[in-house]
Parts: C-alpha cells; structure tokens; sequence
C-alpha cells in the first residue's frame, strides 16, 4: 500500500513539474523573453548520478534545481525560475 501511494505521488510531482516547465516557457514569452534553456552539471559515479540544472532565459541565470536524473533537475530549476517570472508579471 505505500509503495503505491509512493509511487502516485512521485508521478503526481513529475506531472506538477511538467507543467511548471511549460508554463516558464509561457511566462518568459508574455514577458517577451526568449524560451528557458538549461545549464547542467553532472557528478558522482555512475551508478549514483546527480544533477545540477540553472534555467536561463534570455541572459539572466536563476536558482539551480537539483535531481537525480537531467529532467529532475531541470523542472527543479524551472519550478524555482517560474516563481521569480510569476513575481514579476504580478508586479508589472
């Protein structure tokens, strides 16, 4: 039984973190900014990776996001870059 609300919740956060990758892009584009790119780091062996990803958009650099594969690092990072865009737009 926690195995599989482990692993519905693990999906539930993927699909959170796709969207917020998406919606970074469409922020950054009503801000007339160019589409987010990634910056990514890898360390540790093989057999136990992590991640580093720092979203760019435009020339600006936000928060790194940090995971256990390239795509979990980079929503970590879009999520975290998507909160600074949200502010702004609220704020304009």
């Amino acid at each position: 039984m926690l195995r599989s609300l482990q692993r519905t919740y693990r999906v539930f956060l993927c699909r959170v973190c796709q969207r917020l990758q998406g919606l970074h892009g469409v922020i950054a584009a009503s801000l007339n900014l160019d589409s987010p790119e990634y910056e990514i780091v890898e360390s540790g062996p093989d057999h136990d990776k992590s991640f580093v990803a720092v979203a760019i958009v435009g020339s600006e650099k936000f928060a790194s996001g940090e995971g256990k594969s390239k795509r979990e690092a980079e929503q970590a990072a879009a999520k975290l870059a998507h909160e600074v865009l949200s502010s702004r737009s609220k704020n304009k």
